[in-house]
């Protein structure tokens, strides 16, 4: 799988379970819902990562991995 599929196999989950999360809060389910955005948005970012052909962060705490990045400038403009 080239990191473009994989991009795309990211974005593709992303936008299925940002579905759910539409669902969930059509539903009142409101709990659900914000979980449901937060791993679309998780996956979202996983593909960013993949499409820039750079290993994806094994954290969950972004804010201060682009806080690093920035400081580091090791990801060049990708999280300006």
């Amino acid at each position: 799988m080239t990191s473009d599929q994989g991009a795309r196999a990211f974005l593709d989950d992303a936008a299925l379970i940002l579905e759910e999360a539409r669902t969930s809060l059509a539903s009142g389910r409101y709990h659900r819902a914000v979980r449901k955005a937060q791993e679309s948005a998780e996956l979202a970012a996983k593909a960013i990562f993949r499409f820039a052909g750079l290993e994806h962060p094994k954290s969950h705490v972004l804010g201060r991995l682009v806080r690093k990045a920035r400081s580091t400038g090791s990801t060049g403009t990708l999280l300006v």
